[in-house]
């Protein structure tokens, strides 16, 4: 009875340390994009970003991974993305990151703002995370504003 409380711990603790791990690993992933993101990275986010990716911004607009990219090179160019409120969900092979991202960029040399509350999707291959899906909710700010509007800086 001892030898199976004992195991049933020690299975009980690798089971959470795996959870914190692959949730710590998961954060960091998404750490990473967000930085890429802002240092308008299109290497990095392309690498990060799954070749049949898709998302929808709070405002409807949808698309795939090159238009995600030609975005970025066109009007997405934030200077502060701070994610919080994050939950992970993961089993081998698909995650999922829920949580609150607020961001600022600049248009017109005038300092925009929006927070908005998503959910990414991730798929594992090959030992590596992909984003497959991106999904965005404006909670405040300029998020419901039509990208079509926006120019480069």
């Amino acid at each position: 009875m001892l030898v199976i409380a004992l195991l049933g711990f020690v299975i009980g603790t690798c089971q959470s340390n795996d959870t914190t791990s692959m949730h710590d690993l998961l954060l960091q992933i998404e750490s990473n994009l967000s930085n890429a993101i802002v240092a308008n990275d299109t290497l990095i986010v392309k690498y990060y970003l799954h070749k049949d990716f898709l998302f929808t911004l709070s405002n409807g607009r949808k698309g795939n991974k090159d238009r995600y990219l030609n975005d970025m090179k066109a009007w997405w160019k934030p200077t502060s993305m701070i994610h919080y409120n994050q939950l992970t969900h993961a089993d081998e092979n698909l995650a999922i990151i829920m949580g609150e991202v607020e961001y600022t960029w600049e248009l017109g040399g005038i300092e925009k703002y929006s927070k908005e509350q998503y959910t990414d999707v991730y798929i594992r291959k090959n030992q590596k995370f992909k984003k497959i899906g991106s999904h965005a909710f404006c909670l405040e700010g300029e998020c419901n504003r039509n990208p079509d509007t926006y120019t480069s800086n």
